[in-house]
């Protein structure tokens, strides 16, 4: 007999192998894939229930992201070109969503916002409400930047802000003026004299530009005597000063500033006033009034002093308000070349619509010329500072006489 071997085979037919061992041989398989199927599917469906799950993919129906509203630069802002870094900030945007927000920023050299030449993304929101980022500098100067910002949570994305924009500027940048005249301690012959400078050399862009005039009794300018502001001259300018002390070393010194910068002071001049002192006018005339830029206040109280003495020379009553009035529009007008006037005062103390013991200048100072009403009260020159809408308080003063 031919000994029989048994070979395993897979039985895909009917017949004398059972069905249980077609159902084990190929149900298992089918089992475990739909297992593992089933799995995913419910996995999914947990994903799609949590918003924070950083599985999702694309937008969530239904939430709205809001757009973050540029707050500086404000738009047309001018930004030095030597600023080490330029901060953007933006309120921050609004979500309905329960998925933390994130922001985009760009920035661009055109109003297309393209190209764009510095992006950040994944930028954290502030704690205040507002969101920033420091833009590494310094910028191009001369070229005006374009930038907005958005917010996203991952899923949804919100619409772009505004664009806003700044201008990077070349600083103006001051030398220090040369000193003309006087200088070297020369003796004068008047006690009101004329300093006299060179004008600033400049770098950068024109802006109006101004001088301080500093005199002092001393050299390290800590006893001023006066410090006078007045506008640029043509190649040169020049100031009065005083009248100063009698016989005295004074020394000054100047400097160019604008609105954006300030330059260094000049060297230190010196001079010395006359020891005759300023000549004492005459009875029932006031001390001249050189123009210049608005008294200081020993000039100032040396006005009040001699309008006081003129008129009581003169037997100009000076008792209640109105004759304080007497007292400052003879001030105001003494000093109308330097931009002295009255100051409209339609209710209160007043004579004729006036102040009765105010002087106020175009500059905007105001100046209070006596303790109270009447010469009696006391004669004084104290600053007030800048009054609000001065143009709308100004009177130009008249000749009392």
């Amino acid at each position: 007999m031919v000994p029989i071997r048994r070979v395993p085979v897979l039985w895909l037919g009917a017949g004398a192998l059972p069905d249980v061992h077609v159902t084990r041989a190929l149900r298992l398989p089918c089992l475990f894939t739909l297992i593992v199927s089933a799995a995913a599917a419910a996995c999914d469906r947990d994903k799609s229930r949590n918003p924070l799950s950083p599985g999702i993919r694309g937008p969530i129906a239904g939430v709205e992201i809001g757009s973050p509203r540029p707050l500086s630069p404000a738009a047309a802002t001018t930004i030095r070109h030597d600023a080490t870094t330029v901060t953007l900030t933006v309120e921050n945007a609004s979500t309905n969503g329960a998925r933390p927000l994130t922001y985009v920023f760009e920035m661009a050299t055109d109003a297309s916002m393209a190209p764009v030449v510095h992006t950040r993304a994944n930028v954290e929101p502030g704690a205040d409400g507002r969101t920033s980022i420091e833009v590494p500098g310094p910028l191009t100067a001369g070229r005006t930047y374009y930038w907005r910002a958005r917010a996203t949570d991952g899923a949804n994305t919100g619409p772009n802000s505004s664009v806003s924009h700044f201008t990077v500027v070349e600083p103006v940048v001051y030398s220090a003026p040369q000193l003309l005249s006087p200088v070297g301690g020369a003796t004068l012959t008047t006690a009101q004299p004329e300093l006299r400078a060179a004008n600033a050399a400049r770098t950068g862009p024109a802006e109006d530009t101004r001088y301080t005039f500093d005199v002092s009794l001393t050299g390290d300018f800590t006893d001023l005597a006066t410090s006078i502001a007045v506008a640029e001259q043509p190649g040169q300018t020049a100031t009065t000063a005083g009248p100063l002390q009698p016989g005295t070393l004074h020394f000054w010194r100047v400097r160019a500033f604008s609105a954006s910068a300030t330059g260094p002071w000049s060297e230190i001049g010196s001079f010395r006033t006359p020891s005759s002192g300023p000549v004492v006018p005459p009875p029932g005339t006031l001390p001249p009034s050189l123009p210049g830029g608005r008294p200081a206040p020993a000039e100032g109280r040396a006005m009040v002093d001699a309008v006081i003495a003129n008129l009581r020379r003169r037997g100009v009553s000076m008792a209640g308000d109105c004759g304080a009035f007497e007292i400052t529009r003879r001030v105001a007008w003494a000093f109308a070349n330097r931009g002295a006037g009255l100051e409209r005062k339609p209710g209160g103390r007043n004579c004729q619509g006036h102040s009765i013991d105010i002087v106020l200048f175009t500059d905007g100072q105001s100046v209070d010329m006596l303790v109270g009403a009447g010469v009696d009260n006391g004669a004084t020159w104290q600053e007030h500072g800048v009054l609000p809408d001065w143009r709308d308080w100004w009177i130009a003063p008249t000749d009392p006489d």
